[in-house]
């Protein structure tokens, strides 16, 4: 190559296109770095996104989970509470000689432990076993404590005997 004015000339257009492609080759490498970087920063607010949908799904879950719970654990006041025991009891032929409750707690945020303490009376250990297992199966959601069974025998050895039973029942009401 010829470094005169004369050889200069000669190869000026060459030149210029070596130049020019050199220029456009750096704008391009920049211009497809800029859009790379656009295109990471896209992806990264994509997973976010994502994820945060996920967590929105598990709460939305979650929320359908809780107005399950609620519908299941109902609003019924304890005076219903108590009339649905009292009709299970002569259901099964038990009498209730005394319902005492005991002090209201806490459970969660939207529930209410309300324990309360029965004293039945019945003439078979059937019936009494009747009486509990229709108790627990009730939708309103009966969880037996304690169970006491003493047999009480009324009269000269030929009479019947009956059965005296103290049981802590516990139910659950939503706070609402």
């Amino acid at each position: 190559m010829d470094l005169t004015t004369e050889g200069i000339s000669r190869y000026k257009n060459f030149i210029i296109n070596l130049l020019l492609l050199a220029i456009f080759g750096f704008a391009a490498f920049k211009l497809y770095s800029f859009t790379q970087d656009k295109v990471f920063s896209l992806l990264e607010k994509k997973q976010t996104e994502e994820k945060k949908n996920e967590l929105l799904t598990n709460i939305l879950g979650m929320e359908k989970k809780l107005i399950a719970y609620k519908n299941y654990l109902n609003k019924k006041d304890i005076t219903t509470l108590l009339s649905t025991i009292g009709s299970i009891a002569r259901d099964n032929k038990v009498n209730i000689l005394s319902i005492k409750p005991l002090q209201e707690e806490s459970f969660t945020a939207y529930l209410r432990k309300f324990p309360f303490e029965l004293e039945v009376e019945t003439d078979s250990y059937h019936n009494l076993g009747s009486f509990i297992a229709s108790l627990e199966s009730h939708p309103d959601l009966y969880v037996m404590e304690l169970l006491d069974v003493a047999s009480l025998r009324q009269g000269s050895e030929k009479a019947f005997f009956k059965l005296k039973a103290n049981l802590r029942v516990v139910t659950f009401l939503y706070r609402g």
